[in-house]
């Protein structure tokens, strides 16, 4: 039996371990299923990250949605303000047509 010490100060303590080596690890999901846990590998560098308590899904799928969406509002708010300015310049410049 162990501790196992976990990110941001976690302890479990009374793990059951069959044995390993110095530098390597195996979670079990009698450990994942306490909490949030991730992995995410980004330029070449692999993480994991784990929260206890859960505080809720983590859904990338879900994440990238809302993220094109944001960005295509975001596009469609741009477009839509250059198209009122262009029409604003004309109608009120404040310029005399005649001359």
């Amino acid at each position: 039996m162990i501790t196992f010490h976990l990110p941001g100060e976690v302890n479990v303590t009374n793990v059951l371990v069959a044995g390993g080596c110095e530098d390597d690890i195996l979670i079990g999901m009698d450990i994942i299923t306490l909490g949030d846990f991730a992995v995410t590998t980004f330029e070449g560098s692999t993480r994991f990250t784990f929260r206890y308590p859960s505080q809720g899904h983590i859904d990338f799928v879900e994440e990238a949605e809302r993220e094109e969406k944001r960005q295509a509002n975001t596009e469609k708010r741009r477009q839509q303000s250059g198209l009122s300015r262009r029409r604003g310049g004309r109608r009120g410049s404040g310029l005399d047509p005649a001359g």
